[in-house]
């Protein structure tokens, strides 16, 4: 389009061949064709040839194979061919470069929803783009879903290979997040994600407007006279489009809404003087969320940088600084969690609160590892609180594992048709009475000694209430398999009674 534009000023681009009868005689255009326009061109090409038109057809090889079966006599008219390659969108491209250039903390690769159930089609979308970015560059993986600590370690070990990481979950971003942390990385990292987010990373996407003939009509309903042009220059990126309609709706003249992307490689950041004069962007400087234009603009002049810097203390507080904003990639306990891991001396006090934060975020593992820390550097430290709040985390931690694991349990009693033992089983956790012999309850379970001695020790605890409910239901489940639904009912009864829940009338 440059190119073109350089050696005929009076460009046209047209998403339908319809529009080609308007034109002046003599024009230049680039057509973007789909296999629909087949019939409409074999019928007209006495237009082309009686308005004296230079034409430049752009289309898929698809929609080419289509023109030369549907339309014969028209694709015989075509002089030149010219294969082009796969390309990539190059507003993704210049964000890569400004965020390396930039020493970004690390780059959010916004895949859309198309892409959500496709994770090896996003992988090498985002692989592709990044190879044009930067050729030569390697990226190395990361599965947020390893065990912690060989997140860190894959991370640390990473040298100057970028990592990224394709995350489906909000747990799997924190454990990226703070295995960075964690690792003393400060930039090179790119994580998946389907939508933009408030952060201090960069939101990059390839994501383009839909179709073109669509950009050219919302345009055109903003006044512009040649909005094939626009949406041609500004390569299709989706917030672009949005701003340049923005900016005609505001009488902002088309000639230098085109002639300001034309001055910059990056046609987004070249009309971001015209977006920041106009107010479109809020807070481009103190804002956690900027639009990728005015982010690949204003470059190292953004102010996040600055708040990754800022005491330990502000780390905690979260504004929302643009009521239109994306919400927060990061919410609860994480950002601060990432901060007091990537600032200042890890001492055991620094650990035992990590902990703490992790084992309140559900982060069980994690919290389990950061106490194992604090308690392994106890001997230098001489804050026994800390060393409280460590050892308080590590028998938390155990204590919901061993749940988990009765609550499994019993469910593998009941579901493997063992209904008296999971009976049995479950009313010695609640602290129920059990009628006749224990031993004779448990029968045909191939460790039987080692249940009954277990069973035996087990003290009834202040379980958790969910947990509670889950073993309730799993008793009331074990009776009605035994045909008991009067007392299965009963039960289901002190359950509701025991967690304040109003039991259902009859």
């Amino acid at each position: 389009m440059r190119a073109l534009l350089a050696d005929h000023p009076d460009l046209e681009v047209l998403a339908k061949p319809s529009g080609l009868v308007d034109l002046p005689d003599g024009s230049v255009v680039v057509l973007v064709l789909e296999g629909e326009d087949a019939g409409w061109l074999n019928i007209n090409r006495p237009v082309f040839a009686r308005k004296l038109l230079k034409v430049v057809l752009f289309c898929r090889r698809e929609v080419t194979e289509v023109l030369a079966r549907e339309a014969p006599d028209f694709y015989d008219w075509i002089a030149q061919r010219h294969e082009c390659p796969p390309g990539v969108a190059e507003h993704a491209v210049f964000g890569i470069r400004q965020a390396l250039r930039c020493r970004a903390p690390g780059i959010l690769f916004v895949y859309g929803d198309e892409y959500t159930s496709d994770r090896q089609a996003r992988i090498e979308r985002v692989e592709r783009t990044f190879r044009e970015a930067l050729p030569g560059r390697a990226i190395r993986w990361i599965n947020a879903n390893n065990h912690y600590a060989r997140i860190v370690y894959d991370i640390t070990t990473a040298g100057r290979a970028w990592v990224a990481c394709d995350t489906v979950s909000s747990s799997q971003v924190e454990r990226f997040r703070w295995a960075l942390a964690q690792a003393r990385r400060k930039t090179r990292a790119i994580l998946l994600v389907p939508h933009f987010y408030e952060d201090r990373y960069w939101n990059i996407s390839d994501d383009v407007w839909i179709h073109l003939q669509s950009a050219m009509e919302c345009l055109a309903d903003a006044g512009a006279r040649h909005p094939g042009r626009l949406a041609a220059v500004s390569g299709l990126e989706g917030m672009v489009i949005r701003y340049l309609i923005e900016l005609l709706q505001r009488d902002y003249p088309e000639e230098g809404l085109l002639a300001s992307m034309l001055r910059s490689a990056d046609p987004g950041a070249g009309l971001c003087e015209k977006i920041l004069s106009a107010g479109l962007a809020r807070n481009p400087i103190q804002g956690l969320f900027i639009p990728p234009p005015v982010q690949r603009y204003l470059g190292k002049r953004i102010g996040l940088w600055r708040w990754s810097r800022r005491p330990t203390r502000e780390a905690e507080r979260w504004l929302e600084l643009d009521d239109d904003g994306e919400s927060p990639l990061l919410q609860g306990h994480a950002p601060r969690i990432e901060f007091l891991l990537g600032r200042g001396q890890r001492t055991a006090e620094r650990w035992s609160e990590l902990s703490k934060l992790a084992y309140e975020h559900a982060h069980l593992d994690i919290a389990q590892a950061w106490a194992g820390q604090a308690l392994t550097l106890k001997k230098h430290s001489a804050n026994h609180d800390a060393m409280e709040g460590a050892s308080w985390v590590m028998k938390q931690v155990q204590q919901l594992r061993w749940l988990d694991g009765v609550r499994g349990f019993a469910q593998m009693l009941n579901q493997t048709g063992r209904a008296a033992d999971a009976e049995v089983f479950l009313r010695r956790v609640l602290g129920l009475p059990i009628e006749g012999k224990l031993e004779s309850q448990f029968l045909g379970l191939t460790s039987r000694e080692a249940l009954l001695a277990f069973v035996r020790g087990t003290e009834v605890i202040e379980l958790d209430p969910q947990v509670r409910k889950d073993l309730w239901t799993e008793l009331a489940k074990a009776l009605r398999s035994q045909g008991r639904h009067l007392e299965a009912a009963e039960v289901e009864a002190q359950r509701d009674q025991e967690l304040g829940k109003s039991p259902p009338t009859s």
